[in-house]
């Protein structure tokens, strides 16, 4: 029994160690992202980001509506993600400070961490640590719908992802219009995709027990669908303005090839070697990686100036990821520094 939990925990670190690496990706090509296009490679690539934050606000339902939790706990990761923004944010405000000096250092930390909400600052990727805020204040309250009135909880989660698919539908015929829908809405205002996830994460046994009674599913299943959805989106990004794939997190190829994912997970006997357990620097990696996109941009555009450019660059991203990974578990040595990036 406890092997098996074992192997489910290895599964999940698995899969968020995917999402790390496709989020880190994703920045990558957002700051180049004319040539990306030019590349079916890396445009295909770039388009997997669609399910890294699904998978992580699933694991993150999983997790946090297996007990119930108490509105102490909840404050308590609340306050430490709080205080995880306002430090990094307080560094960058010392060097705009350092650089500029218009604005105080409190004043400039207190602008980026309102501009985080919206993803307008430097550090933008935190809207999600709001998100998961948010996510998590309402998680008693979502315990005890589920614990109390589990069909009626289930029903919720299937009506909210009626509502995603319905959503994606019609954003996808404005876009292809013309008119940009989903990409007018800040992400973390987008609740109807992110409760879904969220509470799909919390009913995820349920689900994939009945998943399991109608079909058979296996490690080809799993992997024809991701490709088959991968293709698909690339199709669909061809013929409309707005390429990125976060517009694309409520499609039901998405939702139904996830589900697939976390149902092969009850099948899975995964043991990970301990230099892959990249799961465990999530947060680490999370911060850090915009910084040292920075510090290697030069060396980015360097490389475009080279034949067989699209190689070169998608082994220097990974190159680049690696020294993340490096560099953040030589941090979490550091009992104070793991404070500050867990």
């Amino acid at each position: 029994m406890q092997q098996a939990y074992e192997q489910r925990n290895q599964y999940f670190d698995f899969i968020r160690g995917i999402g790390c690496y496709l989020v880190f990706f994703a920045h990558v090509c957002i700051l180049h992202l004319d040539f990306v296009m030019n590349s079916v490679f890396l445009h295909t690539l770039f388009n997997a980001i669609v399910y890294a934050i699904p998978i992580f606000i699933i694991i993150s339902g999983k997790l946090m509506l297996r007990r119930a939790y108490s509105y102490r706990e909840i404050s308590k990761k609340i306050m430490h993600f709080i205080a995880l923004i306002a430090f990094w944010n307080f560094l960058y405000a010392i060097v705009v400070y350092w650089q500029q000096g218009i604005l105080t250092i409190l004043q400039m930390t207190l602008l980026q961490m309102i501009k985080d909400v919206w993803q307008g600052s430097y550090f933008y990727q935190f809207w999600f640590l709001y998100l998961l805020m948010f996510l998590y204040s309402i998680t008693p309250l979502l315990y005890r719908l589920y614990t109390t009135h589990k069909k009626r909880y289930l029903q919720v989660v299937m009506w909210l992802g009626v509502l995603c698919i319905l959503v994606d539908s019609i954003n996808l015929g404005c876009e292809i219009q013309g008119y940009a829908c989903i990409m007018r809405i800040p992400q973390i205002l987008r609740m109807w995709i992110w409760l879904f996830y969220f509470m799909l994460g919390g009913c995820l046994s349920d689900v994939c027990q009945r998943m399991e009674r109608c079909m058979i599913v296996t490690k080809s299943k799993v992997l024809l669908s991701v490709f088959i959805t991968l293709f698909l989106l690339l199709i669909a990004s061809e013929r409309i303005d707005t390429c990125m794939p976060e517009m694309f997190y409520g499609s039901i190829l998405v939702i139904c090839s996830l589900c697939l994912c976390f149902t092969y997970r009850q099948q899975a006997a995964l043991q990970l070697h301990r230099s892959l357990h990249i799961a465990t620097y999530f947060i680490g990696i999370y911060i850090l990686q915009l910084p040292l996109l920075t510090m290697t941009s030069p060396l980015f555009q360097f490389i475009l100036q080279w034949p067989f450019s699209t190689i070169w660059y998608f082994l220097f991203s990974n190159f680049v990821f690696v020294v993340l990974v490096v560099v953040c578990k030589v941090l979490y040595k550091n009992k104070y520094l793991r404070e500050t990036l867990r």
